[in-house]
């Protein structure tokens, strides 16, 4: 997750380093760019599709989101417990 200087947030994934995907974020944006979260999963697209809909009433436009600060805290133990649902849900074989 992205912040950008007005206190929005980018929430989406990538396959290569985080600096490299902030590189080409940044290129897009007038503020300036920091690393607010990140988790780690083999889940991540559908971690990222679940923030987006738990955050939907937030968005601001695409993937950017103007989050209360006490979710913005929230955000690695959501995405954890989100990886945890989906292992449980592929080891059960309810999902894929």
């Amino acid at each position: 997750m992205f912040r950008n200087g007005e206190s929005k947030y980018k929430i989406g994934f990538t396959s290569r380093s985080i600096d490299k995907r902030m590189k080409e974020v940044q290129t897009g944006s007038s503020s300036e760019l920091t690393v607010a979260g990140e988790f780690e999963s083999e889940y991540a697209s559908r971690i990222e599709t679940a923030m987006h809909n738990l955050y939907s009433a937030y968005n601001t436009s695409g993937e950017w989101f103007a989050l209360p600060e006490q979710e913005v805290v929230m955000f690695k133990e959501r995405a954890r417990k989100m990886h945890e649902n989906f292992r449980f849900l592929e080891e059960s074989g309810n999902i894929w």
